[in-house]
């Protein structure tokens, strides 16, 4: 990847201190497919496909659940069962599909499994549950089918989910308890959770000798455990800055899960700041993952960067994608030995910046929205 342009003043040492995660030293019960258990499944996805293309709910929500009875936590079924679940206006199930459907998935299936959760909540008429779930779908992937379900709702939040559209950071808090205090209200992967964690003072990374408005500026880890043993939950990644006397923090960052079949991990992390020639200098953070769901690998890398303008309060662009390789399952097809096929899908950018406008370059799927040019204006 080609460095930005212009002066990175300071970069921080990756990985301070973490957080425990929510599976060490116990990952749960596995559950070992055999290739005949793997051609069930695949063969129940796909009458169950056939049925809800005729509208016969009831009996496609029958094969899906066939279907995880063999596999408990496979995510197209759960995310299927979900869908099925709500056309039948059984929405009290679609809800618990959609949940699990969180904890089992990652990537653009978690992007699919918030918008049914979020279709749940409109047609409760929860429009504030619905904004919330059609933003952290638009977050897992792009889509305009979901981005126009938004706009009906709320424009402004379509608009603010636009690619490298600048959002006010949470915040002023007077401390950083409280900040805490309100990133435990956001919604998170997976629904309510047995204990949450935040630890502030004990920082993922944090950068040394900021500058300009920026009087500390730091990544901080949450741990969300949705059992009560601890083996299955989720780490979050934020930005967190002191600008005067009060603190901000950007949503989330970086997230990884950690269930029976899931691990995610950070691979990099580097913090610096960006030389915009003469007005306060921008955060730049570059957020290197991995996650293993069920032997399915994404590896990927996304930028997010934070500035001040005039208003003296911080912003941040929404963290976006420059690299992806990724190689899924498809549970469509089946080799002759009974194992779902695989693809790859890889999508690779070039970054230029010259302080005032982002241009990106490459190919891949996802990058249609993200090439060209961007200016980046900071209120």
């Amino acid at each position: 990847m080609r460095r930005t342009t212009g002066v990175l003043v300071c970069v921080a040492v990756m990985f301070l201190c973490s957080a425990p995660s929510p599976a060490e030293g116990d990952e749960g019960p596995q559950v070992q497919l055999t290739p005949a258990q793997r051609k069930q499944i695949m063969q129940r996805l796909q009458k169950a496909r056939a049925l809800y293309r005729a509208n016969d709910y009831a009996k496609a929500m029958e094969e899906l659940k066939a279907a995880l009875d063999i596999d408990p936590d496979n995510p197209a079924a759960l995310g299927e069962l979900s869908l099925a679940s709500f056309k039948a206006q059984q929405l009290a199930a679609a809800e618990e599909a959609a949940l699990e459907a969180l904890r089992a998935s990652t990537g653009w299936e978690r992007g699919a499994a918030w918008y049914n959760l979020g279709r749940v909540h409109e047609e409760r008429g929860d429009k504030t549950a619905a904004v919330r779930d059609y933003l952290a779908s638009l977050r897992a992937r792009p889509s305009e089918k979901v981005r126009e379900r938004l706009r009906a709702l709320d424009a402004a939040a379509a608009d603010s989910a636009m690619p490298f559209a600048v959002r006010r950071m949470l915040g002023p808090f007077a401390s950083l308890g409280k900040l805490c205090d309100a990133l435990h209200k956001l919604p998170r992967d997976g629904g309510d959770e047995e204990r949450w964690q935040c630890d502030p003072q004990h920082p993922v990374a944090r950068l040394e000798g900021a500058k300009g408005p920026w009087k500390d500026v730091r990544v901080i880890e949450t741990v969300s455990l949705w059992d009560v043993q601890g083996v299955q939950g989720a780490q979050a990644w934020h930005l967190a800055a002191l600008v005067g006397k009060n603190w901000y923090v950007a949503e989330r960052i970086a997230s990884a899960c950690q269930t029976r079949h899931c691990a995610g991990e950070l691979k990099s992390l580097e913090l610096a700041t960006h030389d915009l020639g003469g007005g306060a200098p921008a955060i730049l953070l570059r957020v290197g993952n991995h996650e293993d769901v069920r032997g399915d690998i994404d590896d990927g890398e996304q930028w997010t960067i934070a500035g001040v303008g005039a208003s003296g309060v911080p912003s941040v662009v929404e963290p976006f994608t420059v690299r992806v390789h990724a190689a899924k399952s498809l549970w469509d097809e089946v080799d002759d030995k009974g194992q779902p096929r695989s693809a790859t899908v890889d999508m690779k950018l070039e970054t230029r910046w010259d302080g005032r406008t982002l241009e990106l370059v490459g190919t891949g799927r996802g990058a249609a929205e993200l090439v060209g040019k961007h200016p980046l204006a900071f209120p």
